[in-house]
């Protein structure tokens, strides 16, 4: 336990050792805290745990997940210890497989991924020479209009 018996104390803080425990889950953390003098002026219904009843509780469950822990650990252990090699190195070489299907499946995407920013590219780039090659049109256009006008207003001169 992180806290010392000592260490605890009950909200009001009479610096009493504490005695219960109210089970009560409306109660913040210390509030459930009681000492003598505590519960001498208990009024509510609440129920009562002695601390170390509550305390023998935890650490029995604590201890009880400790043992479970250490029985897995050890079926683990015992299953691990004893092994077919065949079928070990059936699951290696299954598991290089997955692993080179997904580089594969990787470099797959970086290409097609290239490729669509390569075909981004030629299509900016075909875009910039379309609008020249229209602003150069319509410079000729122009050009030709001019000319025809010039031409015209000269004839009436």
């Amino acid at each position: 336990m992180k806290e010392t018996e000592e260490d605890l104390f009950c909200s009001l803080k009479h610096k009493l050792p504490v005695l219960m425990i109210a089970c009560d889950k409306d109660l913040k953390k210390n509030q459930r805290l009681l000492c003598s003098l505590c519960m001498e002026n208990l009024e509510s219904k609440t129920p009562l745990m002695s601390f170390k009843k509550a305390l023998e509780n935890i650490q029995d469950s604590l201890i009880g997940n400790s043992n479970e822990w250490i029985k897995q650990v050890q079926i683990c252990g015992q299953t691990n210890v004893t092994y077919s090699f065949l079928d070990e190195t059936e699951k290696l070489i299954t598991q290089t497989k997955l692993e080179q299907m997904t580089q594969h499946s990787i470099i797959d995407q970086i290409n097609q991924i290239k490729l669509t920013n390569h075909g981004i590219k030629r299509l900016l780039k075909n875009q910039i020479y379309l609008t020249h090659f229209k602003k150069q049109r319509i410079a000729k256009n122009y050009q030709e209009v001019l000319k025809m006008t010039i031409k015209q207003k000269r004839r009436k001169d």
